[in-house]
């Protein structure tokens, strides 16, 4: 990666562009907290704002004290973490080195903190299933209110990918080269349609936590408003009242 002083020369020079707002595409940021230290005492140094100007990309094992530190004193606008399933299975199957339990724990660390987190998900991986769908789904369900977004990627076999020989063996006449917007992959324990309503039910499932937070909030913000005007009403009814009486 470039040097601290070489990126923030590259924010510097984008900032005179008129950007305001940066993301750290490069995903083992996060691993190396020293180079986001560096990073930041650079930025600090030239007067550049630093927190709610950046968007970071996080592996849940890289989510430790140390980086939670870090990320905390950027204060970014988004972090992106891939927890790509909410079944234990599912994840050791991709070669993830974490299960559902420990990735509910470093969401919980980082709500928190109040670090905004969209919280990246994949189905229709190779040997998925029903039952995986279902835990993913309800894993969105019990950790929607630790995520300020979600994202639900279809999973499609790209040679030279983690899974794509699987998918091949699997069923090798369900593959199809390239990439696309479109299911490129069935599993043979699923159908195209399964994999399609199961990730709508999982937009579906953290819509409508957004809509019940925006109406819980709408509400919080009404009620003294309306209260303040009622005891108003009151107030000069009263006073009506006491003059009334007077005369």
């Amino acid at each position: 990666y470039f040097s601290p002083s070489r990126t923030v020369e590259n924010i510097a020079l984008l900032r005179k562009l008129g950007q305001k707002e940066f993301f750290v595409l490069d995903d083992v940021f996060i691993a190396n907290p020293k180079h986001m230290e560096r990073i930041y005492i650079e930025l600090e140094s030239k007067g550049i704002p630093i927190q709610n100007t950046f968007k970071f990309f996080a592996h849940i094992k890289c989510l430790n004290p140390t980086t939670l530190k870090w990320i905390d004193k950027f204060k970014p606008i988004r972090l992106q973490v891939g927890i790509e399933s909410g079944d234990d299975r599912m994840l050791k199957e991709m070669g993830k080195t974490f299960l559902s339990d420990e990735a509910k724990s470093k969401l919980d660390a980082l709500s928190k903190l109040k670090i905004p987190v969209t919280g990246l998900f994949l189905v229709g991986y190779p040997t998925e299933d029903e039952k995986s769908l279902q835990n993913t789904l309800q894993f969105i369900r019990s950790c929607r209110s630790k995520m300020q977004s979600i994202w639900v990627s279809i999973y499609q076999p790209v040679f030279g990918t983690v899974g794509y020989e699987v998918a091949k063996i699997r069923n090798p006449n369900g593959i199809h080269p390239g990439r696309s917007n479109t299911v490129t992959y069935v599993d043979p324990n699923l159908t195209e349609e399964m994999i399609i309503r199961y990730r709508d039910y999982m937009f579906d499932e953290y819509e409508l936590a957004s809509l019940k937070r925006l109406f819980k909030r709408s509400v919080l913000a009404v009620l003294p408003e309306f209260f303040a005007a009622f005891l108003r009403k009151q107030m000069r009814a009263t006073k009506q009242f006491v003059s009334r009486k007077n005369e």
